[in-house]
């Protein structure tokens, strides 16, 4: 991966600039003109952003798929098999089954054309 710190410092900047757009917050403005500053200024600097940055963005992939992943299953998966169950009279899987086996017999004649395309 080809890192370029100006980029990713202009990517920040703009991503407070829209934080003070949708929120009107005074701080975010700041932090993007002084981000903005840096990246122009210092190219030392930029590439400690970005290295910042950058660790940010690995930690946080490690946290958030987790946290959407329990909110899809609790939210949407969860709920659906719960009334699944609830509704469905007949046991669909079939695990409380009264015989020993989990075999069906079914009697019939087979020949050999039965067996060429079985899928």
């Amino acid at each position: 991966m080809k890192i370029n710190p100006i980029k990713t410092v202009l990517t920040i900047s703009v991503g407070f600039l829209f934080i003070y757009l949708l929120g009107k917050y005074n701080w975010a403005l700041w932090i993007s003109f002084l981000v903005g500053l840096t990246g122009v200024f210092s190219e030392k600097l930029s590439v400690i952003i970005e290295k910042i940055w950058m660790k940010l963005a690995f930690v946080l992939s490690k946290i958030v798929p987790n946290i959407v992943l329990a909110f899809i299953f609790f939210l949407l998966l969860w709920p659906i098999a719960i009334l699944t169950k609830i509704i469905r009279k007949k046991e669909f899987l079939k695990l409380k089954h009264s015989n020993n086996s989990f075999y069906t017999i079914k009697n019939g004649e087979y020949s050999k054309s039965f067996f060429d395309n079985m899928w």
